[in-house]
C-alpha cells in the first residue's frame, strides 16, 4: 500500500469513527431526554392527580391538559431524535458500503466497531426487532414511543375524570376549589 493509499484509508476510517460516534451520541441523548421527559411527567402526573382529589378539579383539569401539550412536545422531540439516529446510521452504513467493505482489513482496531458492524446487525436482527422497520409493533421505535402513549391516556383519564367531579361538585351546589 502506498503511502498516499494509507494516508487516504486513514482518514475514512477516521470519518467512519465519527459518523459512528455521532450514531451512538445520538442513541444516548435520546434514552437521556426520554428519561427526563418520563420522570418530569411523573412527578408532575402525581402532582395533578393529589390536586384533583383534593378538590381542586378546575386546576387539575388545566394541569392535565398541559400534561398533554407536554406529552405531544414528548412524541415529536422522540420523532426529530429518531430521525437524527435513522440519518447518522444510514451514513455509518453508507460508509461501509462506499469503502470499507470492498477495503481489505489489513489489521484489527479495537477502538472501532467491525467495518461491517451496521450491515450486520441490520441481517441478524431481521423482522421482529429491525432498527428500521417502522410497520412491525415489536420494534425499536415502536416501544420507545410505549412510554409517551401510556402518559397521553393518563393525562386523558385524568382531565376526564376532573370533569367528572367539577360536574359533580357543581350538581351538589358546591363550586370547585381553585385554591385552598
Amino acid at each position: 500500500m502506498t503511502p498516499e493509499q494509507e494516508r487516504s484509508r486513514t482518514e475514512v476510517l477516521e470519518i467512519y469513527r465519527l459518523l459512528f460516534e455521532t450514531w451512538r451520541f445520538q442513541v444516548d441523548s435520546g434514552w437521556q431526554r426520554s428519561s427526563y421527559f418520563a420522570a418530569f411527567e411523573t412527578a408532575l402526573l402525581l402532582g395533578i392527580g393529589k390536586i384533583i382529589v383534593d378538590g381542586h378539579v378546575t386546576l387539575g383539569a388545566a394541569g392535565s391538559l398541559f400534561g398533554l401539550v407536554l406529552t405531544r412536545i414528548w412524541l415529536l422531540n422522540d420523532r426529530k431524535v429518531q430521525s437524527y439516529i435513522d440519518y447518522w446510521w444510514e451514513a455509518v452504513r453508507g460508509i461501509e458500503r462506499d469503502y470499507l467493505a470492498s477495503t481489505p482489513q489489513a489489521e484489527s482496531n479495537s477502538a472501532l466497531p467491525q467495518w461491517d458492524f451496521a450491515w450486520k446487525r441490520d441481517e441478524n436482527l431481521s423482522g421482529k426487532y429491525r432498527h428500521d422497520d417502522r410497520r412491525n409493533c415489536g420494534s425499536y421505535r415502536s416501544l420507545m414511543r410505549a412510554v409517551p402513549w401510556l402518559f397521553t391516556f393518563t393525562w386523558s383519564f385524568l382531565f376526564v375524570w376532573s370533569l367528572i367531579c367539577f360536574i359533580a361538585i357543581a350538581c351538589t351546589g358546591g363550586l370547585p376549589k381553585l385554591l385552598s
